[in-house]
């Protein structure tokens, strides 16, 4: 039986409305939780519904949450949001010998961080040591690229539309 820990996953960006049922269908399927907090449970997939429009009329991206998710994360879901060029956050909590991550995924890229329970990115000892390498070196370019594989300037998750 796999590990279950807590992940939560946001979605946002421009999506097809004819993409709309198959998406409220995976989360229903998958996901236990409306928003953090795992306050109010998905009950029915209008419930999702529900969620796609309060996130859309707030002008944010749509977010659900489970505590029991397989490894923290959401496969069959998140399989469908690539496949479908779908814009996302996925954060797992740490749990025994699983570090926290946090995915970011916009369309052509892809990142993948070690993170925090509350998903605050983190860097390796490693990573940081060979930039700051590179630094006294004094090679402005090799410089720049390596603090650019440390931390990458990824785009911010857009509000949800679901657009004709």
């Amino acid at each position: 039986m796999a590990d279950r820990f807590a992940g939560q996953i946001n979605i946002g960006g421009k999506i097809p409305a004819e993409l709309k049922d198959n998406l409220a269908e995976l989360i229903f399927a998958e996901v236990t939780y409306l928003g953090t907090g795992c306050s109010e449970e998905i009950g029915a997939v209008e419930a999702v519904y529900k969620q796609f429009d309060s996130a859309a009329s707030m002008n944010l991206p749509v977010r659900f949450s489970d505590d029991q998710a397989r490894y923290g994360e959401f496969p069959d879901l998140e399989a469908f949001l690539r496949k479908h060029n779908i814009h996302f956050d996925r954060q797992s909590d740490a749990r025994y010998e699983y570090d926290g991550e946090t995915v970011i995924f916009r369309g052509d890229k892809e990142w993948t961080f070690n993170s925090t329970q509350n998903g605050e990115l983190l860097v390796s000892y490693d990573k940081i040591r060979e930039a700051l390498e590179i630094v006294s070196a004094g090679d402005l370019a090799k410089c720049l690229n390596a603090i650019q594989e440390i931390a990458p300037d990824y785009p911010v998750l857009e509000p949800l539309e679901f657009v004709e």
